[in-house]
């Protein structure tokens, strides 16, 4: 019962994120919680994300393809993320939280 309380919640929680956030903020999330699935636990500065394609993160993160690669743009710009293909590298969690942790209103340093 805790189990399928935390996933309904968990989904509620995205669902409002998809509708609310800026486009790098629910881009920055997405990232940080497919790192923890890759390397839960670790607070490793740098975990390898593989596998997957722009098309399967914008469905993730609601929006078009397009918007992926300007979203990854922004996070390459800043140092947080390095990207080839089908491979994001996060570089700096610490930057990467923090783009995550970002106030709608306003565009972290």
């Amino acid at each position: 019962m805790r189990q399928a309380l935390f996933r309904l919640r968990e989904s509620d929680v995205h669902r409002t994120e998809l509708l609310t956030l800026p486009l790098v903020v629910r881009l920055a999330r997405a990232l940080l919680r497919l790192a923890e699935l890759t390397a839960p636990g670790k607070e490793s500065d740098v975990v390898r994300l593989t596998g997957l394609s722009q098309e399967e993160i914008a469905q993730a993160t609601g929006v078009t393809r397009n918007a992926v690669i300007t979203g990854l743009q922004r996070l390459r710009e800043s140092g947080a993320v390095e990207t080839a293909r089908r491979v994001i590298v996060i570089k700096d969690m610490k930057a990467l939280r923090g783009w995550a942790m970002a106030d709608p209103k306003s565009k972290p340093a």
